[in-house]
């Protein structure tokens, strides 16, 4: 069983990987214009944490979501846009707040957003070590 890493580990290993990915794939290995998001989990339900900020996001920016493995399989790292980001976010956090909570109280409006792969939507977004 793999050990579960620190928040700051899980990030330093996702950008390390989007860095060797673009480098493998012939573009250029700068973040500019890049957010970078690492979890450690495949489970169900289980996503990337983003915020405010990344919800309210200009268009333009682009977004590495990294899974990390915990059971020996490979990473998977997600493109997405920031076109298509934001409004997921901001439509899932809605949808969260109007579901009552675990005991039937409401939710509490937070930053917190959470961007989850449900039903694989976001598998187009995969991407492979190959040259586009």
């Amino acid at each position: 069983m793999t050990k579960l890493l620190t928040n700051h580990e899980v990030h330093r290993r996702a950008r390390k990987l989007v860095l060797e990915t673009l480098t493998k794939r012939g573009e250029p290995a700068t973040l500019d214009g890049v957010r970078i998001k690492g979890c450690q989990t495949r489970a169900p339900g289980r996503g990337w944490v983003c915020g405010l900020r990344d919800q309210n996001a200009p268009p333009g920016l682009e977004y590495f979501f990294v899974s990390l493995p915990t059971d020996g399989q490979e990473a998977e790292i997600y493109r997405l846009p920031s076109e298509v980001v934001a409004p997921w976010l901001q439509k899932d956090h809605a949808d969260w707040i109007a579901r009552p909570g675990r005991h039937g109280q409401p939710h509490k409006d937070n930053p917190v957003r959470r961007l989850v792969n449900r039903d694989d939507w976001m598998r187009g977004y995969l991407v492979r070590d190959e040259a586009p």
